[in-house]
């Protein structure tokens, strides 16, 4: 049902940004799906979590043929409010679903800088996953994690043109 309903969004030109998984192995051995999508669409993008040093956590599954970038991962502020006691007070979150947030948010931002270059352009996701793992910055502890070896930088992404 899932490669199904992939299939239709690759036929409509529509990104999908995946999380890789939180249980920590090799998604290129153990496959997570929908991240292990990305193997046999062009349109999905998988994201593992980095921590403050720009390492892979513990936590967060990789693949250096399956996963594409890493993004941060840990101590994530969010609007989602837990009770403590009486009071309500935002919580950190950590997780490759959060990371799988800066990358979505990163991608609709190059689509919109892209289409402000560019007004008769459409961007297909393989063009925005190409450039947001080119843009990536890189670091020999991630060469193993992704098939960028990268991190998202948002800010090389969205001003560096897309090819």
């Amino acid at each position: 049902v899932v490669q199904e309903a992939n299939a239709e969004a690759q036929a409509k030109g529509v990104l999908v940004v995946a999380a890789a998984g939180n249980d920590g192995p090799d998604n290129d051995e153990y496959p997570t799906y929908p991240a292990n999508l990305s193997l046999a669409f062009d349109n999905v993008l998988a994201v593992h979590a980095t921590d403050r040093e720009d390492d892979r956590t513990s936590f967060s599954n990789f693949g250096k043929m399956s996963v594409h970038l890493g993004a941060p991962g840990v101590d994530i502020m969010t609007t989602a409010r837990y009770r403590e006691d009486v009071n309500f007070a935002y919580q950190p979150v950590r997780g490759t679903s959060a990371s799988a947030a800066f990358v979505s948010l990163a991608a609709a931002l190059v689509i919109a800088v892209g289409k402000q270059r560019n007004p008769g352009r459409d961007l297909t996701p393989a063009q925005v996953i190409a450039h947001l793992t080119d843009t990536a910055d890189k670091f020999p502890q991630l060469t193993i994690c992704s098939i960028s070896g990268g991190r998202l930088n948002l800010e090389k992404a969205v001003t560096e043109p897309v090819p």
